[in-house]
């Protein structure tokens, strides 16, 4: 069912703007710059809802950020983005029972926030397509939603763990600034309240859940590198010392409480949160949290969301990383022993 509302939604917005068919570019077009450097070719395609969406947050903009089109079409390098390769594949279709059952709510796209220096493969596509910049109005962007809905709508991604809140306009509010220092090529970051909440009314609108994901490393330290400008980002992984991920200290919850309190005072209220974005032990990205911190910090943040939303909390989702199967076991085991203790540690209090 979800396949076949993707495939509509597709055709619907293809008979909108008329997106064109995926097309060989000609010897001119290779070395030229182009607004649309993607293929939607993959749009009508089973699972791929998130790229239909992010391709689809990369046209608006490349349409000045309105549906119909108006102003002068923003410049980006051609995409060199290689093909996917092709593997064989042989299924065998049992029909007699129902394995499992997908809900409706199953389809999620995502906002991700990468800002607009975020660069791979010689394409750049990432300008007002994020969380911080796309265009929540564009009535192109709220068809596609609400053609896909009901659905979850992913808020977060890799520079979710540096992401800072601000919840007032007095608030300083850092920007995200390249720095090929840290592991994920990027510091500061900060969403405004007013952006939270617009997001969440986008959703309301729209039928869809906000899934966001929470920065889980405010209040830990990362060690020190040695020299001090060790280009973790360009290095290869067996190449890259263990101070680039590495970190220690408690997580300070106090500046995301804040915006949780300032959400439910709001009359609003997440779908999901997720604790971090692949943090857990040798599957981690940008650090790699042992399993008894992380099931401490999680039963914290779950005491803190049940007494914001009583009746109704959101969901916890844990851990957001590749799956580690000794480090689940052991996740699992030390969640269990923290919960029959009464959790403890890790959370903040105030503002």
């Amino acid at each position: 069912d979800a396949a076949n509302r993707l495939k509509a939604a597709f055709a619907q917005l293809q008979s909108t703007v008329n997106i064109p068919p995926r097309t060989q570019p000609t010897e001119t077009e290779r070395g030229a710059p182009r607004a649309r450097p993607y293929s939607y070719s993959c749009l009508a395609a089973m699972g791929c809802a998130t790229l239909a969406f992010q391709l689809l947050l990369a046209h608006i903009a490349g349409l000045g950020g309105s549906a119909s089109g108006g102003g002068a079409e923003a410049k980006r390098p051609p995409s060199r983005i290689p093909p996917p390769s092709r593997l064989p594949v042989r299924l065998r279709l049992v029909q007699s029972e129902a394995v499992s059952r997908t809900r409706d709510t199953s389809t999620c796209v995502s906002l991700d926030w990468w800002p607009a220096e975020k660069c791979d493969y010689g394409s750049c596509p990432w300008t007002n397509s994020s969380l911080l910049t796309a265009d929540l109005s564009d009535p192109l962007l709220g068809s596609a939603i609400a053609a896909l809905a009901p659905l979850h709508l992913r808020v977060g991604g890799s520079l979710a763990d540096q992401v800072s809140f601000a919840l007032s306009r007095e608030d300083g509010c850092p920007p995200f600034a390249v720095d090929v220092t840290r592991r994920i090529g990027f510091t500061g970051g900060c969403l405004r309240l007013s952006r939270w909440l617009e997001v969440l009314s986008f959703c309301e609108r729209l039928g869809c859940g906000v899934l966001f994901s929470v920065n889980a490393l405010r209040g830990r330290t990362r060690d020190e590198c040695q020299p001090v400008d060790t280009p973790c980002r360009l290095l290869k992984k067996d190449a890259r010392p263990p101070c680039c991920s590495s970190y220690s200290g408690a997580w300070d919850s106090s500046n995301l409480l804040a915006l949780l309190r300032a959400t439910a005072a709001a009359g609003k209220r997440p779908s999901g949160l997720a604790l971090g974005n692949e943090l857990a032990g040798d599957a981690g990205i940008e650090a790699h949290l042992s399993a008894a911190e992380y099931a401490r910090d999680l039963l914290s943040l779950r005491r803190e969301v049940d007494a914001l939303w009583p009746t109704k909390p959101p969901l916890l989702l844990a851990p957001d990383t590749a799956f580690d199967a000794e480090w689940a076991k052991l996740f699992l085991s030390q969640l269990r022993a923290a919960s029959k203790e009464g959790g403890g540690g890790g959370g903040g209090g105030g503002g």
